[in-house]
């Protein structure tokens, strides 16, 4: 299993969302990144972004433009950030991912890349402005080394392409939250949620959400809907006011813990049943939860009626990456019957269910 599918999967088990910063490599300096990447990870960071600073960095705001500007007068490119990655995987095993437009990469040599990337540790790669549709090559020459990719879906995408999108992609799906650059605003974009259902349709990879998201209303109210959220320029700033502080991982990896506290562990149920192969188990003491994602009509369950059956249910537990044989409906049901056993009368979504 790869370090992103397990990060998700140990998310899942664990009934919480995950957070994901977001950080340019070399800003302020590489020995900096490389203190933050060691210090998100030992603060419970999910996966990390290491973005490759450009110099036409179109898709991003003025903060993450200017962190991009910094990091290039420091002379930094794929070389010394993959040496980074290296170094830092002496202390941490958390998922890393390459950032990045397609020129940088394309210098770089794009077999080269994956194999030096996979060699250092990097676990995928997303690149901003590289359509799936000429992305064949190189996604080729990630998956010959087990890497991720990771493709971008916005609120403008329509139902086809986010079907294409979802037979290529790997790791997790990268769901922009607004059409736009990157930038923290002060609401939590509506389109973000309609966009993660969209996807969830289509596939049973994980979400994450990012642009945007800047304080812990925002990560938590994302949680209620998505796998993971990005937190990209309010840290990048929180780095750029910091500049020269001997304190600066400290203060930026305190601010990080800040947005992660409780992330995503209030108002998750015992179960809670998707179209697409999704089971929760968590330690929720409310009222456990078995939802259809396809109607939304809902079954309750008290907590200490479920437990004696418990590990009947994680082995049949079809959350796990390897649960894709053809009993899985029967198995699903079978784990409908004994909800319903619980609690007699209460509404189960007609079966069989779909896999």
């Amino acid at each position: 299993m790869r370090r992103i599918e397990e990060t998700f999967f140990r998310l899942k088990k664990e009934g919480r969302g995950g957070l994901i910063p977001f950080i340019t490599a070399g800003d302020p300096n590489l020995d900096v990144t490389r203190q933050l990447i060691v210090e998100f990870a030992q603060g419970g960071a999910s996966i990390i972004e290491l973005g490759v600073p450009f110099s036409d960095p179109m898709a991003d705001g003025p903060v993450i433009q200017r962190s991009s500007e910094r990091a290039l007068r420091n002379a930094v490119g794929i070389e010394e950030i993959l040496q980074i990655v290296s170094e830092a995987r002496e202390h941490t095993d958390v998922p890393i991912v390459l950032f990045s437009y397609y020129n940088p990469l394309l210098q770089f040599g794009l077999e080269r890349l994956a194999q030096e990337a996979a060699g250092v540790g990097v676990d995928g790669v997303l690149v901003t402005d590289l359509a799936p549709e000429e992305a064949e090559n190189f996604q080729s020459a990630l998956s010959a080394q087990e890497l991720d990719m990771i493709y971008l879906v916005a609120p403008t995408s329509t139902d086809n392409r986010l079907q294409m999108i979802a037979r290529r992609a790997s790791g997790f799906i990268y769901a922009v939250s607004r059409t736009g650059v990157t930038g923290t605003r002060e609401e939590s974009s509506k389109a973000a949620a309609t966009l993660v259902a969209r996807v969830r349709a289509v596939t049973d990879l994980p979400v994450a959400v990012g642009f945007g998201i800047s304080n812990k209303t925002q990560v938590d109210e994302v949680l209620g809907y998505a796998d993971a959220a990005v937190v990209g320029s309010a840290i990048v700033a929180e780095i750029e006011k910091q500049a020269g502080n001997g304190d600066l991982v400290k203060h930026v990896g305190g601010f990080v813990r800040s947005l992660m506290e409780g992330a995503g562990a209030e108002g998750r149920g015992v179960f809670r049943f998707e179209r697409h192969r999704k089971m929760e188990t968590t330690t929720d003491k409310q009222s456990d939860l078995l939802r259809d994602h396809a109607d939304a009509r809902m079954v309750t369950a008290q907590p200490n009626e479920i437990a004696a059956d418990r590990n009947q249910i994680v082995q049949l537990d079809p959350d796990h990456p390897g649960f894709r044989d053809a009993s899985y409906r029967a198995r699903r049901n079978q784990i409908a019957r004994l909800a319903m056993e619980y609690q007699p009368g209460a509404q189960i979504p007609d079966a069989p269910y779909e896999a």
